[in-house]
């Protein structure tokens, strides 16, 4: 599995920028490993209906339907087989993708606006709750640097710092 990865990050890297290096950030590596998950995936799914490159054990193969029989079937039914192969699958398959929802946010828009993969919807909800708590303070004497409070440790506030488009924070779960 790590050497398909490799393989896929490499490829999406240099299909992307070629002859730059296939390094990437958290944030690359996470939307092309969920990317990378989510092809597997529906190869499982479509297997179901016979189009797949992988073909299902003999003890599932009672899901096996046509594409004509598979259209018919309704959105229970279908997330019912799915759900069978792949619980979590069939929660994505369930709620499928919609419009984002207003944001009930002051600061801060919808996170599905946000572009971020959704690895970082966390620390997007932290931040807005950080913001509204109104709990950032800018040092005066120092450019760049700001005060911010912690949501665990309310009583031991971060030091963040920019520079050049580089944030930095003096906390231990923080390494940039």
């Amino acid at each position: 599995m790590n050497g398909c990865m490799k393989k896929e990050i490499d490829h999406q890297k240099k299909s992307a920028s070629p002859g730059k290096s296939s390094k990437c950030s958290y944030a690359e590596f996470s939307d092309i490993s969920e990317n990378f998950v989510g092809k597997y995936r529906q190869n499982v799914y479509r297997a179901i209906v016979g189009d797949s490159p992988y073909k299902l054990a003999p003890s599932y193969s009672h899901l096996e339907v046509s594409k004509e029989e598979w259209a018919k079937l309704s959105k229970v039914e279908r997330v019912a087989r799915i759900a069978v192969i792949d619980d979590c699958g069939a929660k994505e398959y369930e709620n499928e993708p919609s419009s984002p929802t207003p944001s009930a946010s002051k600061f801060l828009p919808h996170f599905d606006c946000s572009g971020l993969p959704k690895t970082m919807e966390e620390t997007w909800a932290k931040a807005d709750q950080i913001l509204q708590k109104n709990s950032v303070t800018k040092v005066q004497a120092a450019a760049g640097m700001s005060v911010v409070i912690s949501l665990s440790r309310p009583t031991q506030p971060h030091i963040v710092t920019t520079t050049n488009g580089s944030v930095r924070c003096d906390c231990e779960g923080y390494k940039s």
